[in-house]
């Protein structure tokens, strides 16, 4: 495939960690065009604009990331030879949402690995096919232990079995629960804690919006962990732009709640991201009151009843500001 677009400049920090946490549970290995959903409206910020990078840009070889497999298997959803959980963390035993990103894991899933080079995601890769309730699955990736697909639309609520058959004939049969929503916020280390997948978007005026990262790789354990976002003035406004999967389905944006600290913070947009199949968005606003308030935690839940992995920020003050008592 041959792409030629070009990409501003502010936004290629926010393309680039999509990209990272992107190819960690899909395995792409070429050269993939993104339309990043990210929200450039001063105020509600609830437009988005689709930005495309240079071609080569997002060039990136497969990522070495693997979970404890056989933790996965312990605490997730099994019945038979297949457990299958989030894509964004492990969600135990928990629900999973139709449309969202899902990893199953076992044992003879495949006779071979292969990812997906196209869109829309192909149900037969490598000779193996997943159905859920008989409704054949997207597939990302597929290897002898392990297959990210897509949850199929559509998916009533309740139990639900997967059923994988690989080329050789081999069938794998696994159970999962069905709900409206799962959210799961996929994290920079891949394994649903610590810093959040996604970018700052500090607004100065309606002229001047930047793009920046809020994470850092430690050099003494090579993981990200928060890098502190520090408030220009009080004239600006923060919004953080998170990514995951499993809230789309949503029943309206008043029932999304976001915590930040354990307060309750404005959510300007969650839905789909616009362009990769089953990646999702989330945009809130930091308020003043929480800057400075050093590393807290950020939580998503939906109607309080669905409730997301818990991830991790770090809240500097206003240069000349005293930190909160």
């Amino acid at each position: 495939m041959s792409y030629t677009p070009s990409c501003d400049q502010k936004v290629r920090v926010i393309l680039l960690t999509l990209m990272a946490y992107w190819f960690c549970f899909s395995n792409f290995e070429r050269s993939v065009p993104v339309k990043q959903a990210a929200v450039l409206e001063v105020g509600e910020l609830t437009r988005r604009v689709a930005v495309t990078p240079q071609k080569g840009l997002l060039e990136r070889s497969r990522p070495v990331i693997r979970r404890s497999v056989p933790a996965l298997v312990a605490t997730g959803q099994t019945s038979g030879e297949v457990t299958v959980i989030s894509a964004a963390y492990n969600s135990g035993s928990s629900p999973l949402a139709p449309e969202s990103l899902v990893s199953a894991y076992g044992s003879g899933l495949a006779t071979q690995s292969g990812s997906a080079s196209s869109t829309p995601l192909p149900t037969l890769l490598a000779g193996t096919t997943v159905k859920v309730n008989d409704q054949f699955a997207g597939l990302l990736y597929v290897s002898p232990t392990q297959i990210n697909f897509l949850m199929p639309s559509g998916l009533q609520s309740g139990n639900a079995t997967i059923v994988i058959v690989a080329a050789d004939g081999r069938v794998s049969q696994g159970s999962i629960t069905i709900a409206p929503v799962a959210p799961g916020i996929i994290t920079a280390n891949s394994d649903g804690l610590g810093v959040p997948a996604g970018s700052l978007l500090r607004i100065k005026s309606a002229e001047q919006q930047l793009f920046e990262p809020i994470s850092q790789v430690d050099p003494s354990s090579g993981k990200n962990i928060p890098l502190v976002i520090v408030p220009g003035n009080l004239n600006e406004n923060l919004y953080l732009v998170l990514f995951g999967t499993g809230w789309r389905g949503r029943s309206s944006l008043d029932a999304v709640t976001a915590r930040i600290g354990g307060q309750a913070v404005p959510v300007a947009f969650a839905g789909p991201q616009g362009y990769y199949s089953g990646l999702d968005q989330l945009n809130v606003k930091i308020p003043k009151e929480l800057y400075g308030r050093g590393k807290v935690s950020l939580a998503l839940s939906i109607a309080d009843v669905a409730i997301s992995n818990s991830v991790e920020l770090e809240l500097g003050s206003p240069p000349g500001s005293s930190p909160p008592r």
